[in-house]
């Protein structure tokens, strides 16, 4: 019995492989027809290759697009138009380049783009901002008129972002915030957006991943850059004053004493009149050797006082904004890569 199982898993993996390989074989042959200018012979083979019961997406894709430059070739305006409008709804922003390609075929998908609904170009911004501030993000081409709604969604929750009726280029905001007015929690969520055209209705969603962050505050300041106190008061320098004072007190006091005892100019200056000239020396050096004390500057005072209030009135300032910013959330979003 296992070995029957065994068996016919390999017949299936072969069967499958085969059929691979028969897609693959399918899309080569109908380009080299279409390379080689067998426009008839590309078509037939590129119908055939869509017939096979499991063609890849990016194989149907190129065997559309095929169709499409076949067709626009060998002046079939109407299956042209309808094989690009089937390109346009399998690879919307997929389109033909212009440098390779005849103007023809480039109008032809021009025209298939303005029947189909499709929704091109679907990206989101890689941005931080702030929770509560509205930040462009979205952007996105609606091929024709609809009414086209956007919104974001993880698992039961849902915001809805915009809605309105437009056509061509569009560019949708968002704040950051959910339904409960609080930020979206951090996490991956679906970008969707949804095109009503009446009887057609297209959805495109792509994948974004939402973190949050508190908002950095700001620091005390403990002194301003650029500015710094000046000193307050001044050492003057000795004052000799008081010596010279008291050397001309004494040179007086000498010569006096000396024209009192004119009588006797050959005897020496009284016993008296020497100690009390020796103690005003000694008090005049004395009071000149002191250090004086320091003076207060005006300028300074007043340059002081004025950095001390502008210090104190940011920092109520800072506290302030500080209390603001521990209130709000800094969001950042990034798209995750589309598979090609």
């Amino acid at each position: 019995m296992r070995r029957l199982l065994a068996a016919l898993c390999v017949i299936l993996a072969l069967g499958a492989s085969v059929a691979r390989a028969q897609e693959g074989a399918g899309l080569t042959r109908a380009r080299g027809m279409y390379t080689a200018l067998f426009y008839d012979s590309a078509i037939v083979a590129a119908q055939q290759a869509l017939q096979l019961s499991a063609v890849s997406t990016a194989d149907r894709i190129g065997l559309y697009e095929l169709l499409g430059y076949s067709y626009s070739s060998i002046d079939s305006t109407s299956r042209a138009i309808e094989a690009f409008k089937d390109l346009i709804g399998l690879a919307p922003d997929r389109e033909p380049d212009q440098v390779r390609v005849s103007p023809r075929i480039t109008s032809l998908y021009m025209v298939a783009l303005g029947q189909a609904l499709a929704i091109r170009h679907l990206g989101v911004d890689s941005a931080t901002f702030l929770a509560g501030e509205p930040h462009e993000l979205i952007h996105f081409q609606v091929s024709r008129a609809a009414i086209v709604r956007t919104w974001i969604q993880a698992g039961r929750v849902s915001v809805a972002l915009d809605s309105q009726s437009l056509t061509g280029p569009a560019a949708i905001s968002w704040n950051g915030m959910g339904p409960s007015g609080a930020p979206l929690p951090p996490g991956r969520y679906q970008v969707i957006v949804e095109a009503d055209a009446g009887r057609i209705q297209i959805q495109r969603a792509t994948t974004v991943v939402l973190s949050s962050a508190p908002l950095d505050t700001l620091p005390h300041l403990a002194a301003l850059p650029g500015y710094q106190e000046q000193a307050e008061t001044v050492q003057p320098q000795r004052d000799w004053r008081p010596l010279s004072i008291a050397a001309s007190f004494l040179s007086v006091g000498l010569a006096a004493t000396l024209a009192l005892h004119n009588s006797s100019l050959g005897s020496g200056a009284p016993a008296g009149m020497l100690l009390v000239g020796g103690a005003t020396l000694t008090s005049g050096l004395v009071l000149s050797l002191r250090h004086p004390a320091p003076r207060p500057v005006a300028s300074a005072l007043l340059y002081n006082h004025l950095l001390r209030d502008f210090l104190t009135r940011r920092n109520e300032e800072i506290a302030r904004d500080n209390e603001v910013l521990r209130r709000k959330t800094l969001l950042t979003i990034v798209p995750l890569p589309v598979a090609p």
